[in-house]
């Protein structure tokens, strides 16, 4: 049922339709020239292959595929970060003695992101997501999953507010939904008790719409959790791509900062609910709960 292990690490060119092998470790990369992609072995979907986000911690440890925890196949993307794991952004990294990226703003992030764009209309996505030994930070919400406005600014305080559209993160409250754009925060989707070891499977059906029209809905583990309706864009915005990982934004706010290892599987966009329910019934049948 899955295409042959297809471990994808490239980096590609900017302004050049080719792409090239990575010579040498991701970490050693110059983002302004080179992006590196990852894929796995499970398909995407439509996503195609993910970019690493070039304000990603430049440490070995911060984002992988490979073994570990899977949820089905052989390979999962593993993100990790440590206190102090930030990353520079476009180099020049300092003019004088001033730091770039998300060192400059007290964040810290492992993230990759979609290499293709959704715009107005309708869409569906899967992934599945593991919390290893995973502590909550005191005064610090991570996010692990952002639909976000392409040209858009940041997510966090005194940033654009309209550049997020809808953020899983991670409180001492559990998962919740928030849509930045327009200050609305959900009940948990995954309660505290629920989120530590464990699969935990996302189905997200959305109808993108500034009008009445707009359809927001999460399933987990097969239950519907979130049944949003009406606008989920604000007007003007534009296409928007799908990061996820670990980013915890002005972490320094946190009192209990410490390490944290996040493993996804199976990151998948469809046109259908079939097209990417691999653990999970659709409202009308189709799609699978096997693995």
């Amino acid at each position: 049922m899955k295409p042959r292990l297809q471990i994808i690490l490239t980096a590609l060119l900017l302004g050049s339709p080719s792409q090239h092998a990575l010579a040498g470790n991701w970490w050693e990369t110059n983002f302004e020239h080179q992006s590196p992609h990852f894929g796995e072995e499970g398909g995407s979907g439509n996503w195609g292959a993910f970019v690493l986000n070039p304000w990603t911690a430049p440490n070995p440890w911060n984002v992988s595929v490979g073994g570990g925890q899977v949820r089905s196949g052989a390979n999962s993307f593993r993100f990790e970060l440590r206190p102090g794991d930030c990353g520079h952004g476009f180099p020049p990294y300092s003019e004088g003695g001033n730091i770039h990226g998300d060192c400059l703003s007290g964040s810290e992030r492992a993230e990759l992101s979609s290499t293709s764009f959704d715009d107005n209309g309708d869409a569906w996505y899967a992934w599945s997501i593991y919390h290893q030994n995973y502590q909550f930070l005191n005064g610090g919400s991570p996010i692990h999953g952002q639909f976000k406005h392409v040209g858009g600014g940041g997510c966090g305080e005194g940033s654009s507010r309209s550049a997020c559209i809808a953020l899983f993160l991670v409180s001492p409250s559990g998962m919740q939904v928030h849509f930045d754009a327009f200050q609305e925060i959900s009940p948990a989707i995954i309660p505290p008790g629920q989120l530590n070891n464990k699969w935990n499977d996302i189905r997200v059906h959305a109808k993108w719409s500034t009008g009445a029209d707009g359809i927001f809905q999460v399933w987990v583990n097969g239950t519907l959790k979130l049944d949003r309706r009406g606008a989920n864009l604000q007007p003007g915005m534009g296409p928007h791509r799908f990061r996820f990982g670990i980013y915890r934004s002005q972490v320094s706010r946190a009192s209990n900062n410490h390490t944290q290892v996040v493993y996804y599987d199976e990151v998948m966009r469809g046109g259908s609910c079939e097209s990417v329910s691999q653990f999970m019934t659709c409202p009308g049948g189709g799609g699978s709960t096997g693995t």
